[in-house]
């Protein structure tokens, strides 16, 4: 990596940080228990996926690469096929995850599996996804929440889009360094630019960049448009005053036929309360494209829609549905507390 860029990224991140910007309402107890104690080196950048290199690696908690037996590589192969699969396999190990394995000259890791099969899902809609307005032929991905950006790098691979992640500061960092090292002659549009543009995102960002990069509740202006927009298992991991938030944003920027793909869990509760997908706030200008179970998670729900210019009844319908089939995964809260208690109880003998 260009030296300079990886020493701007360093700073971004200090300076995000230091000037206590609005991401800290959106720090949910779930996230406070990774980073409220996290110590940050630089050394740990290049071996952010670690979990040898210090105490506490900087994806933790975004990195779903794991141990995985090789029979899951073949399931996915027979759902994607191998050539769609060989192609989309990591070329090195960004990160030095302990958990990615040779296969032939490229890395597999579990968590670019996954994304391989959700990428085989929602690519149609990728290719035909519209334009972010009649007179440009730009078309926008956001994502929201995008860990290291390792689900947006094989959609940068695939489709002609500019990006916009949305995340936390140290989410942020890990992205910014991962796909610069994956992109390098890509253009990034980081929070240092956005302090010097006076904290207003300019209306011809994506003339000038490829991929912005940003904490949440930077200004985009009243004309902002977004062709797909995407988060993957991090809205359950939010407060619901957050997924409101977002959710605002999505249904005022999101394009008449645009998509917003939507992967999260039945129920969690991480953050101190229930958040349920079934439950997330969807207005009725939506029709549903795909909506099933996401493979190899039966506790995640995976859900495409399409954004409409007249209300219907499909959505509404369809989160009923959602909850239905996921009701063997919800929790009552007398239960919730029994489990708690249960674990309370479980450290303490551990710590006797």
């Amino acid at each position: 990596m260009d030296k300079s860029f990886f020493e701007r990224i360093l700073k971004v991140f200090k300076n995000n940080l230091d000037t206590n910007y609005d991401h800290i309402k959106h720090k949910s107890k779930h996230w406070k228990s990774y980073y409220d104690n996290f110590n940050f080196i630089e050394g740990n950048l290049n071996n952010f996926r670690s979990k040898n290199f210090s105490t506490s690696k900087l994806s933790e908690g975004f990195d779903d690469a794991r141990e995985f037996n090789f029979s899951t590589f073949s399931e996915i192969e027979k759902k994607v096929s191998y050539e769609f699969l060989y192609e989309r396999l990591e070329s090195c190990n960004i990160g030095n995850s302990d958990y990615t394995y040779k296969h032939r000259d490229k890395y597999v890791n579990y968590n670019n599996l996954i994304h391989i099969v959700w990428l085989k899902e929602i690519i149609s809609k990728l290719k035909i996804m519209p334009n972010v307005n009649k007179n440009s032929k730009e078309k926008i991905v956001c994502e929201i929440g995008a860990g290291y950006g390792s689900f947006i790098s094989l959609i940068i691979a695939e489709v002609n889009c500019k990006i916009l992640l949305i995340d936390l500061p140290e989410a942020n960092i890990a992205s910014s360094f991962y796909l610069k090292e994956k992109y390098p002659n890509k253009r990034f549009y980081l929070f240092d630019n956005y302090i010097e543009d006076n904290k207003r995102l300019p209306a011809n960002v994506f003339s000038n960049y490829d991929i912005v990069i940003l904490p949440p509740e930077c200004n985009f202006g009243d004309d902002f448009q977004i062709s797909f927009f995407i988060n993957t298992r991090s809205m359950m991991e939010m407060n619901m005053s957050a997924i409101n938030f977002y959710f605002k944003f999505i249904q005022k920027n999101l394009v008449k036929d645009g998509y917003f793909l939507n992967i999260n869990r039945y129920e969690k509760r991480s953050v101190g309360e229930p958040i349920r997908i079934s439950e997330y706030p969807y207005d009725k200008n939506w029709n549903v494209e795909i909506s099933k179970k996401s493979f190899a998670q039966p506790r995640v729900h995976f859900l495409l829609t399409k954004r409409t210019d007249k209300p219907n009844k499909c959505i509404s319908d369809e989160l009923i549905r959602i909850k239905e089939l996921g009701s063997e995964y919800l929790i009552s809260d007398l239960n919730f507390k029994f489990i708690k208690l249960k674990k309370i109880f479980k450290k303490l003998l551990l710590n006797r």
